[in-house]
């Protein structure tokens, strides 16, 4: 499915397919080696099914904890700078 990354990015860096109209999106993506479903789900906006296609996770959950709960100071900051960063 690199080809739905590809052309995701393609929308992305492209001014004229950001804001793009149904059918020029159309237009383009037959232009691409894009399979049928992969352009019906970027069409509609289907979230759900560019996820499933994609096996992808959009969730990420992070969490750091001191195993005796009497984390040093700089350890602290350490967390602190990590989350910041995030």
């Amino acid at each position: 499915m690199t080809g739905v990354i590809q052309f995701l990015e393609t929308m992305g860096r492209k001014a004229n397919l950001r804001y793009a109209s149904k059918p020029t999106l159309h237009k383009a993506m037959s232009e691409t080696s894009l399979d049928q479903h992969a352009q019906w789900a970027i069409l509609r906006g289907d979230h759900a099914k560019l996820k499933m296609m994609l096996n992808a996770r959009t969730e990420l959950v992070c969490l750091i904890v001191h195993p005796d709960g009497n984390a040093t100071e700089d350890v602290k900051q350490e967390v602190r700078v990590a989350a910041n960063a995030a």
